[in-house]
């Protein structure tokens, strides 16, 4: 089944909508500031490693459900990775879809900037301007680390097709 989002960079057209989940995240930066963040992001397009992205999922009625900054970075230990320091969900009825979209389109672009891995952070007070100071970037004792490499099926049990019935 296809993704049921519209998952990528955030557009011009997503500032505003984008801002409500932003807010959860950083509840000091007002809408204006944003807006230039979104502003001096976007006039570093193409993407470019060092500045990252602001990846959003849009539902089919428009509005924006999932956001997240990645980044391509080079860590000490790890090797090349892909840097999530924040995801936000903001779905009432399918987290998980939103979730799963986002990280579909997360793993698809590690592997165009070769990385074998993907960070995400945990969460912190200031999540969200350690990004962009890139002071967290050597550490590797924060975050969920995710391999993506290829992996093998795990077999599974035969099971039984349902519970037998008493007649």
């Amino acid at each position: 089944m296809g993704a049921t989002y519209r998952v990528g960079r955030l557009s011009d057209e997503c500032v505003d909508k984008a801002y409500s989940l932003v807010n959860l995240v950083a509840p000091a930066l007002d809408l204006e500031a944003w807006r230039t963040l979104c502003r001096n992001m976007q006039s570093h397009w193409p993407y470019q490693p060092e500045i990252g992205d602001m990846i959003v999922a849009v539902n089919p009625l428009g509005y924006v459900q999932g956001l997240c900054i990645s980044s391509a970075r080079d860590h000490a230990v790890e090797g090349r990775l892909l840097d999530v320091p924040f995801v936000v969900i903001a779905s009432a009825a399918d987290a998980a879809g939103v979730a799963g979209d986002l990280m579909d389109w997360l793993e698809a672009h590690a592997a165009s900037e070769g990385c074998e891995k993907l960070r995400i952070w945990t969460s912190e007070k200031d999540g969200w301007t350690r990004h962009f100071t890139g002071r967290d970037v050597r550490l590797w004792e924060h975050g969920i680390l995710l391999s993506l490499r290829a992996h093998v099926p795990v077999p599974q049990p035969d099971r039984p097709q349902g519970f037998p019935v008493k007649t």
